[in-house]
């Protein structure tokens, strides 16, 4: 009977390589030596011989499952001794530690045996070992028995990497690891290309390049292998291995710092480094350019380009392919300009680090022209001939790395010149005032020059803003020096303020000595200065059509981007819609719909955005789980079903990343404390600590209970009917043991209990979460997270229907505005712009009222009975001052009693 080690039963029961291709199980076997498992060394099925050499030893047997032949087992030794002589003899990487006498000796270990299907080799860790890099580890390598002898020759090169990575640092990235070890082969016996077969079996650096280049998904750290090669390439073939040595000497994980540190020593750092790559992966395929870029780029399938233009103006954006940091690229192709200049204007996402070059294309060498980014505006542009390139290229680069950097959004925007002045420069764009200010609201008046011309130039910038009637009200200047050639500059001037309602007109200009083109010196706006009006407004209706139905149980909201926000009707309805905020528009979309039936959106339903994705629960008592992309909303995939029982109601769900990868929370609600954990990527449930209660623990989270996540590490969880606010570290996957809040019982508006209810809804923004009570209140609430208080908001207005909020009641924050739905069987979508409390100011004890009797001229102190009540109706004691909070004043005299309600800030 075949023998089989523990790491090939781990093998065996956690993956499924025959299908993915994935033939090394290394990133397994390294997996379990860090959370402290040491695998067991195999036996063979038969009596072991050996094959020995210097530096270490083949084991094999004749006989049994693991049988293979002494011709193969010399072939391995071969290979496994030309490998050592070429990686460690002459690139000078360094070899394997003593073992410790395992296997025998000290000498390295190699297994020949019947591996599972698919898996031709693996490298794996054994003990540590500190000599000379405090992470390094043993190994031992087990090759299967039945491989060709091209396989064989690529799985020695391969593993034998493993091997001495380990001796570096076993920590490192396991992308870093399989980028390495395949681009080793490729060094080793370069004439194989058995590399290649990864651009037809996975997502790879070329048809995926907006991934970033610590990807791991789908094989793509096996295609990878670019990245080492590039960095070979570009900088020499030291380049990967002096990263090693530099990952080694610091003890942890330094997989990207070790690469920026070892770049040092080539006068390159990783932003640089990463910009290059993207530029090096436009020249493949049908654009390869073997003499200037990768020397097997004429192998190697053509990238892909994100879109191509033959027509001006021409503008875009990421799409579907929003790139990662670090290294994730987009290919924007640009024909047909004649023989005009192409103007192109790049805009990155703000406060992040980019890079873009622009690429004209002819027979080699192409000229690749270098955008001058700010920062943290991330913009810039480039002027590039047409005339002597056959089509232009704008590359744009994720450089940023010391960071997360996760789908970015980026702009462009290109035009055609008929001709390029010496002397040329001008305003591109009045950044600030923007276009409405609220009266007497300071503001720092800021432009953005271009120097359009080809030599460097200095010049003065002029601001002013004119009253209609001419006169002017403000007016600054600022110097620009040494503005380079295509180079831009932001200037900004004293700030001001204006009190006046009205419009007014705002004049940017340039002062250049002999100007060329003066056409673009000056730029002019409008400005509205207005009084704030804040509050709820109702924007728009979710159409009745097609079903007759309007919002209720079940409802909810998506956001995807400033032009589009996914609506679920609920009602037991499968409807979909899109409504763009920017113009107020809603259209019906589809019905939602998987093998062929209507998924009628019932109380638990919900939706969700995240990453390149919508995820979808149709609630109803039921577990099933959806997916589609945000592009294609209504072609939807059935993921694995939610644990445990269905989903009835108090159903919340966040999306957040973590190390790059996506993953969803889950609050079950349906009185259940049930909290679950979604990995994307892998695709599996797993089951997370129960979220907490403190009240009636035996009840779980009723209807109305939700969570929301902050951006960062934190989800907020309300807990219906008992008003509990919780929070949970995502980083430690944990909750807050010491934080509980209470959303106040009671608003200073109603002076009555009123407890969170079916329709309850809660959302974060800008340092605060927000809050409706549900339960057919119009109540809204928001705690501030700086200050630790709650803030009685402006209750969302009953409307034609004069309803409050109930089933299908929703919230959701984007960039400053909350949307909502009442729910509660109506259709109105509610946005809001600002924060009006209802009750302001502060009172003490030393303060409370007194009766005035003004007919005999004396003052005399409140005769009767005084309680006061906190938001949970508790009594407070009346010997000290009140904390910040809500309280009822209650006030007896002669069996009449009259209530104040107060908020203490």
């Amino acid at each position: 009977m075949k023998r089989i080690s523990l790491f090939l039963l781990v093998l065996g029961l956690g993956f499924t390589f025959a299908e993915n291709k994935e033939w090394c199980g290394t990133q397994e076997a390294v997996r379990l030596f860090k959370s402290g498992i040491k695998l067991a060394r195999p036996i063979l099925s038969g009596p072991v011989s050996y094959v020995e050499r210097t530096n270490f030893r083949v084991h094999y047997t004749t006989s049994g499952s693991d049988a293979t032949t002494p011709a193969y087992a010399e072939s391995t030794a071969n290979y496994i001794e030309y490998s050592w002589r070429k990686q460690v003899d002459t690139l000078g990487w360094i070899a394997p530690p003593p073992d410790g006498g395992e296997g025998g000796d000290d000498r390295y270990d190699i297994y020949i045996q019947g591996l599972q299907e698919g898996i031709m080799g693996y490298c794996a860790p054994e003990f540590y070992y500190s000599n000379p890099y405090p992470d390094g580890a043993t190994s031992y390598i087990g090759i299967d028995n039945n491989l060709s002898f091209r396989d064989l020759r690529i799985v020695c090169a391969h593993e034998f990497n493993h091997a001495s990575q380990n001796r570096y640092s076993y920590l490192e990235g396991n992308w870093w690891q399989e980028n390495c070890a395949t681009w080793m082969e490729d060094v080793c016996y370069d004439g194989i290309n058995q590399y290649l077969d990864y651009f037809n079996w996975s997502i790879d650096p070329l048809d995926s390049p907006h991934k970033p280049i610590t990807c791991d998904e789908d094989l793509y750290e096996y295609a990878g292998c670019l990245w080492p090669m590039f960095l070979a390439e570009r900088y020499g073939i030291n380049c990967p291995r002096i990263a090693w040595v530099k990952m080694g000497e610091i003890s942890g994980e330094n997989t990207l710092s070790g690469i920026n540190s070892a770049l040092a020593n080539f006068s390159a750092n990783l932003t640089n480094a990463l910009k290059e790559y993207g530029v090096w992966r436009y020249f493949t395929g049908s654009r390869a350019d073997p003499t200037y870029h990768f020397s097997e780029s004429n192998l190697m399938p053509t990238s892909r380009i994100l879109r191509s233009h033959s027509s001006y103006p021409a503008f875009g954006d990421q799409g579907s392919y929003a790139p990662s940091g670090p290294g994730g690229t987009n290919y924007i192709q640009f024909s047909s300009g004649g023989t005009n200049y192409l103007r192109t204007i790049f805009d990155g996402q703000d406060s992040y680090l980019w890079s873009a070059s622009a690429i004209g294309y002819k027979a080699p060498p192409s000229d690749t022209y270098e955008f001058i980014l700010n920062y943290p505006q991330a913009r810039g542009f480039r002027t590039v001939p047409f005339s002597t390139h056959s089509h232009i290229a704008l590359v744009t680069t994720v450089s940023q790395w010391e960071s997360p950097a996760n789908n970015l959004n980026f702009a462009y925007n290109c035009s055609l010149k008929t001709m390029v002045y010496n002397r040329d420069v001008g305003i591109a764009a009045i950044l600030s005032p923007p276009e409405r200010v609220k009266r007497d609201s300071q503001f720092s008046p800021r432009v953005l020059v271009e120097n359009y011309g080809q030599t460097s130039a200095s010049f003065l910038v002029k601001f002013a803003i004119f009253h209609p009637s001419a006169e002017t009200i403000y007016q600054d200047s600022a110097s620009v020096n040494n503005l380079p050639r295509d180079g831009w500059q932001e200037v900004q001037f004293r700030p001001t303020n204006i009190s006046q309602i009205g419009s007014y007109s705002v004049i940017a200009q340039t002062k250049f000595n002999d100007d060329e083109y003066p056409n673009n010196d000056q730029l002019t706006k409008s400005l509205n200065i207005y009084s704030p009006i804040t509050g709820w407004e109702r924007i728009a209706e979710v159409p009745l059509s097609p079903d007759g139905k309007r919002v209720k149980s079940g409802g909810g909201m998506a956001i995807i981007d400033d032009t589009t926000i996914f609506i679920l009707k609920g009602n037991n309805q499968p409807s979909l819609y899109r409504f763009n905020p920017r113009n107020n528009s809603i259209t019906f979309i589809g019905t939602l719909r998987y093998g062929g039936e209507d998924l009628k959106v019932k109380r638990g339903g919900f939706l969700l955005a995240g990453g390149d994705y919508l995820f979808f629960v149709p609630g109803g008592n039921k577990n099933f789980f959806y997916r589609s992309l945000k592009t294609a909303p209504l072609s939807l995939t059935a993921l694995n079903q939610i644990p445990g029982v269905g989903l009835k109601g108090g159903t919340g769900m966040v999306y957040c990343e973590k190390g790059g990868d996506g993953y969803i929370y889950l609050l079950k609600g349906s009185k259940s404390r049930d909290f679950y954990l979604y990995d994307v990527k892998n695709g599996n449930w797993q089951v997370k600590q129960p979220a907490p209660v403190y009240a009636s623990p035996d009840k779980g989270y009723p209807i109305g209970s939700g969570i929301t996540f902050d951006g960062n590490r934190t989800i907020y969880c309300l807990r219906a009917k008992y008003n509990e606010l919780y929070k949970y570290d995502i980083v430690g996957d944990t909750w807050y043991s010491r934080f509980i809040q209470i959303l106040p019982f009671i608003h200073p508006a109603v002076g009555r209990k009123k407890y969170v209810k079916e329709g309850g809804a809660i959302a974060y923004g800008s340092d605060k979460v927000y809050f409706f009570k549900g339960g057919n209140s119009n109540e809204f609430w928001a705690f501030d997270i700086v200050n630790n208080s709650w803030l009685p908001l402006q209750f969302l207005p009953s409307g034609s229907e004069n309803k409050g909020v109930k089933g299908g009641g929703f919230l959701i924050y984007h960039k400053g505005y909350l949307f909502a739905l009442k729910g509660n069987n109506t259709s109105g979508i509610w946005c809001y712009t600002g924060e009006e409390l209802l009750a302001r100011g502060s009172i003490f004890l030393d303060e409370l009222p007194i009766k005035r009797k003004e007919e005999k001229g004396r003052f005399n102190l409140f005769s009767g009975e005084i309680k006061i009540y906190d938001s949970s109706g508790r009594l407070i004691n009346l010997s000290n001052k009140l904390a910040p909070g809500i309280y009822i004043i209650e006030r007896s005299q002669g069996g009449k009693e009259r209530k104040k309600v107060v908020v203490v800030r």
